[in-house]
C-alpha cells in the first residue's frame, strides 16, 4: 500500500514524507508530517516536479540566516503549509455555515477546492534566492540599461504565475489535469493563475476564472489584497517567528475555527471579539520585519550580496548549467528554464566560476566573498527614523541624493558615489497611514452572516496614533576612518538641510568605533606617528 517512505531530518525541521497510492492506481497522495501543522495530506502531482522541488533550496528570509542562524526554513515547507491551511479554511467555512443553517456544498465544488490547493502550493514558485539582494541588483541593471524592459519580472506574483505555466507545460500535466477537471479545463487554469497573481489578468477589472457572485470570497483566501488577512501571511508569520526565535501571540487556529463568509459571499470575516488578536497579527508582522528583515546588519549583507551579483554580471559569469545567459538576462527575458536552476547555491556557483576567471570584476567578487566570510561588512554611518521628508526610493533619486551628500565633502577626501549607498524603508501595519482594523470585516454571533466594520468609537484607545514610519539608512563601504567620518558628517548636514530644521536628532554611529587595529592607527596618527588616510581599512562587525 505504501510505495516508499523517506525521512528528512535537520536541526530545525523533521518532515516525514510517505507516498501512497490508492488501490486503483489513479492518483498519488502525499502524507507530510509538518512541525507546525501535523500530518498534511495532498494529492497533487505538482510537488514532484523540478520547478517545485527547487523551493527546497530557497530560504524564506534569505540573508537573515547570516544574522539569525535558525532562519533556515524554506519556501517548500511554506507552500505545503499554505495548501494545508487553504483546505482547512474551506472545511471550517463549510462547517461554520452549516451550524447556522446555511450550506456551502453547492457553492464550493471539488474543482474549486482543488484549484485553491494548487494555487496555494504554487503561490511562491516565483521566489528568488536572496530575493531582496537580487531585486536590488536587478534595479541596478535596469538603471544602467534604461532601454530594456523587464516584462513584469520585477513583480513577485507575476513570476510565480509564469513559473506555474512553465511547470504545467514542461511536465506534461495536461492529461492529469483533464482527469481531475473533467470540464472547463481552461477556465480552471485561469482561476488558478488569478489566485496566484492575486488580481485579474491582462489589466481586466473583473475575474474570469470564477464569474459567479457567490464565489468572490475564494479570491480572498490566499492573497487578500484588500485587507491582508489571508492564509499566506498566517503560515509564514508562524514559521518566521519560530525560525527567528521571536515570540508572537498569533494563534492561526483560533482564526481558522471562527471564520465565516458574509451573506453576499464576497468577504471572509472573523468574530468582532477577535479584533485585538487581529491587530496583534498586523503589529507582529511589522515587528518581525523591523527586527529581522530590516536589521542593520542584514541590510549590509544584502547589499554586499547584491554587489556580488552585479560584479558577476559585469564579469560575464554564467551561473546556470548548460545556459548561455547571465543572471540579469535570465530575469529580464523571463527565462523560466534557467530560473528552475536558480537556488541559494548560486553564491557557491558564482564563487567557483570567479576563482577561474581573470576578469577584474571576478577578483572583486572573490574579495567580497572573503570580506563576507571574515565579517568585514558595510557599515551604517547615519540612521534616522520617523516622519521623513519626501524622499523617493527609485535608483535615479538615490543617485541624486548621494551626489548632493558627497558634494559637501572636502576636496582632499576624494569620496566616490560607489563608496556609499542609501537605504530607505517604510514600515506600516498593512494599511499605510491608517489603522489596519478599518479594512477588516467582522461578524457578531447574533447575526453571523452580516458583515460589519469597526468604527473609531469601537476601537481601543490603546492603539497607536501613528501607523507608518520611515527609516533612512546611510551606509559606507570599505573606507579609511577619516573618509568614513567625513561621509557621515556630510550625510548629517545634508539631512538637516532637506528637513529644513537644525534640530534633527542625530542618530549617527558613535564617534568611537570598536577597538581594532584601525582605531589604534588613528590614535597614533593624532600624535604624528602614523596616518591611515592612505590606507584601505575595514571595520569589525557591529
Amino acid at each position: 500500500y505504501f510505495r516508499f517512505t523517506a525521512r528528512i531530518t535537520s536541526q530545525y525541521r523533521d518532515i516525514l514524507i510517505a507516498k501512497m497510492c490508492d488501490r486503483s492506481g489513479n492518483y498519488e497522495i502525499l502524507n507530510i508530517c509538518s512541525t507546525y501543522h501535523g500530518h498534511i495530506l495532498t494529492s497533487v502531482k505538482i510537488i514532484d516536479t523540478p520547478q517545485f522541488q527547487r523551493l527546497r533550496h530557497i530560504k524564506i528570509l534569505g540573508a537573515c540566516v547570516f544574522v539569525y542562524p535558525g532562519a533556515s526554513h524554506t519556501r517548500f515547507e511554506h507552500c505545503i503549509g499554505t495548501a494545508y491551511l487553504a483546505n482547512k479554511l474551506l472545511k471550517n467555512l463549510r462547517d461554520n455555515s452549516a451550524e447556522h443553517g446555511r450550506t456551502l456544498d453547492d457553492v464550493v465544488t471539488d474543482e474549486d477546492r482543488l484549484c485553491l490547493e494548487i494555487a496555494a502550493l504554487c503561490h511562491d514558485l516565483g521566489a528568488l534566492p536572496y530575493g531582496l539582494a537580487l531585486d536590488k541588483c536587478f534595479e541596478m541593471f535596469l538603471h544602467e540599461n534604461p532601454k530594456m524592459t523587464a516584462k513584469g519580472q520585477m513583480d513577485y506574483s507575476y513570476r510565480a504565475m509564469t513559473m506555474f505555466q512553465h511547470l504545467y507545460k514542461k511536465n506534461n500535466l495536461e492529461g492529469d489535469f483533464k482527469r481531475f477537471f473533467t470540464r472547463n479545463l481552461d477556465k480552471n487554469l485561469l482561476f488558478i493563475k488569478e489566485l496566484i497573481f492575486g488580481s485579474p489578468l491582462n489589466g481586466s477589472k473583473n475575474y474570469g476564472g470564477r464569474v459567479e457572485d457567490n464565489k468572490k470570497f475564494l479570491y480572498k483566501i490566499i492573497r487578500n489584497c484588500q485587507n491582508g488577512v489571508d492564509i499566506h501571511k498566517w503560515d509564514y508569520l508562524t514559521r518566521n517567528s519560530k525560525g527567528l526565535d521571536i515570540s508572537i501571540s498569533l494563534d492561526v487556529y483560533r482564526f481558522l475555527e471562527c471564520v465565516q463568509v458574509d451573506e453576499k459571499f464576497e468577504m471572509i470575516m472573523i468574530p468582532i471579539k477577535l479584533h485585538n488578536n487581529l491587530f496583534a497579527l498586523f503589529s507582529e508582522r511589522q515587528l518581525l520585519c523591523r527586527t529581522a528583515c530590516q536589521h542593520k546588519t542584514v541590510i549590509a549583507i544584502e547589499y554586499m550580496i547584491a554587489d556580488i551579483f552585479w560584479a558577476a554580471e559585469k564579469a560575464g559569469l554564467l551561473p546556470f548549467p548548460g545556459s548561455k545567459v547571465t543572471l540579469m538576462e535570465c530575469l529580464v527575458h523571463g527565462d523560466m528554464e534557467a530560473l528552475t536552476n536558480l537556488k541559494d547555491s548560486i553564491l557557491d556557483i558564482i564563487r567557483f566560476q570567479a576563482s577561474s576567471c581573470q576578469h577584474e570584476e571576478a577578483h572583486k567578487v572573490l574579495n567580497l566573498f572573503e570580506f563576507l566570510d571574515q565579517r568585514k561588512l558595510y557599515r551604517q554611518g547615519y540612521f534616522k527614523k520617523g516622519p521623513l521628508p519626501q524622499l523617493k526610493t527609485d535608483p535615479y533619486s538615490k543617485d541624486r541624493y548621494i551626489g548632493e551628500i558627497l558634494s559637501r565633502a572636502k576636496s582632499s577626501t576624494k569620496l566616490k558615489s560607489e563608496d556609499v549607498f542609501i537605504h530607505i524603508t517604510c514600515f506600516d501595519y498593512g494599511n499605510g497611514q491608517d489603522n489596519p482594523i478599518k479594512m477588516a470585516y467582522f461578524y457578531d454571533k447574533k447575526n453571523p452572516f452580516r458583515r460589519t466594520q469597526m468604527s473609531d468609537s469601537q476601537m481601543s484607545l490603546m492603539y497607536p496614533k501613528t501607523f507608518q514610519e520611515y527609516q533612512f539608512h546611510f551606509y559606507v563601504k570599505f573606507l579609511d576612518l577619516e573618509s568614513r567620518r567625513e561621509a557621515e558628517e556630510c550625510c548629517l548636514e545634508w539631512y538637516r538641510t532637506i528637513s529644513q530644521s537644525s534640530n534633527v536628532e542625530d542618530h549617527s554611529s558613535p564617534k568611537e568605533i570598536t577597538p581594532t587595529k584601525v582605531q589604534d592607527d588613528w590614535k597614533r596618527s593624532s600624535k604624528g606617528k602614523s596616518s591611515v588616510s592612505k590606507q584601505l581599512t575595514f571595520h569589525d562587525p557591529p
